[in-house]
């Protein structure tokens, strides 16, 4: 199928990391902004180099099977291809494709730029995300949202090469997501732990539809993960994100036991040496369940990845005990990304620190909200080119050179 694509703005950069390459050839852009005149030429996600043209151009082209919109200005522009003579049957909103049946339409796409949660597909294997499950907006929203995840079980191999068997655990596992995101690039074992029932029930059924070479890797528990085994637990689900909170014994009946990672450890009869990774997103609590590794982390040197999410004070001050347990644990390097993904550089304790204040000023409202919260990388000294080696991976699969000019 041909295509030109019409719009150059951040929209089309979504739109495009959902196009088809493999049933689409992407034969010109075109764009109102005379900034891209001249010859420029785009670079897309396959390497491909595609012309520029200026809309008056496009009917010279031959067999255009789509002229895909990918602006916020779909009535204008499809009024000025129509002027230019151009069919209006061609032209398609890129907004409003989820509401097209035509099934010509829809091979444009990856199916995860209209499909409903429970056929979603993640490294080409489908996974039921629930019903209220964020992801799929998330990243249609921002095209590099979760998308490290499969780089981790990179990270968890190159630090293991010399073991037989080695284990990444996943914490706060959800329905399986980063499961699915890191099987296929990692040698490892993948012990997934998730508290909630209802997540931990599709966890449960999506690991089964697993091929079995992967599903034989994969080690389910349902369990809180805390620093301390004598608090209890449940999960409250809103908005698709579960919210853990502390309840009293009485209430705990039916509720997953509380456990430390060392605890899990143990009753999985692993050595902790064979933990390469652990991996926690647990909305708030992240900082209960690095710290629950106890003196782990002082004899062995798994890498630590978290969602630092930073809402009250409370839980700022425990995420700067954390980083201090850290440091005495000899992690004193912290690679940090946005909550969209974006990679934002190599930080030490006090810039971590700095930035929990500088979240905390937004929570209080003295500032406007730039971001919600940050995930980071930590390791110690010597997996740091490990770590920076993978990461720059991932930088290249979203290179900032987009356009060549052609004099």
């Amino acid at each position: 199928m041909r295509v030109v694509v019409f719009g150059l703005g951040k929209f089309e950069i979504i739109v495009e990391s959902y196009i088809n390459l493999e049933k689409v050839e992407i034969i010109a852009f075109a764009d109102n902004n005379k900034e891209f005149f001249g010859g420029k030429k785009r670079i897309i996600k396959n390497g491909t180099v595609v012309p520029i043209i200026q809309p008056d151009e496009i009917k010279s082209l031959n067999e255009i099977d789509v002229i895909l919109v990918a602006s916020k200005f779909f009535e204008e522009i499809c009024v000025q291809l129509n002027a230019l003579g151009i069919n209006k049957e061609l032209i398609v909103d890129a907004a409003k494709v989820s509401e097209n049946s035509e099934s010509r339409i829809k091979m444009l796409f990856d199916k995860n730029f209209y499909c409903q949660n429970s056929e979603y597909m993640i490294d080409g294997m489908k996974i039921d995300l629930g019903n209220t499950a964020c992801l799929p907006k998330y990243q249609r929203m921002a095209v590099m949202y979760d998308k490290f995840v499969k780089f981790l079980g990179k990270i968890a191999d190159a630090v293991s090469r010399e073991m037989e068997q080695s284990y990444i655990f996943d914490v706060g596992a959800n329905v399986g997501d980063t499961v699915f995101g890191m099987i296929k690039n990692t040698n490892s074992n993948i012990i997934a732990i998730e508290p909630a029932r209802t997540y931990y029930e599709l966890l449960r059924s999506n690991v089964e539809s697993l091929d079995e070479v992967f599903r034989k890797k994969v080690i389910m528990v349902n369990a809180f993960v805390s620093n301390n085994e004598d608090e209890h637990f449940c999960v409250d689900i809103q908005k698709g994100t579960g919210n853990k909170r502390i309840i009293s014994e009485e209430e705990s009946f039916g509720e997953a036991p509380v456990k430390t990672i060392q605890t899990v450890i143990k009753e999985l009869g692993i050595k902790e040496e064979q933990v390469t990774l652990i991996k926690v997103d647990t909305d708030g609590y992240d900082y209960d369940v690095i710290t629950s590794c106890k003196e782990m982390l002082k004899r062995q040197s798994p890498i630590l990845y978290w969602e630092n999410q930073i809402d009250n004070k409370e839980q700022l001050e425990k995420y700067n005990r954390m980083y201090e347990y850290l440091l005495a644990c000899e992690y004193d390097i912290f690679y940090v990304f946005d909550n969209f993904g974006n990679y934002m550089g190599k930080m030490n304790q006090r810039n971590i620190k700095d930035l929990n204040e500088y979240m905390m000023r937004m929570n209080v409202g003295y500032a406007p909200r730039t971001l919600y919260y940050v995930d980071i990388l930590a390791c110690k000294a010597k997996h740091e080119k490990t770590c920076y080696d993978i990461i720059e991976e991932y930088r290249k699969e979203y290179n900032t050179d987009l356009y060549l000019s052609m004099d």
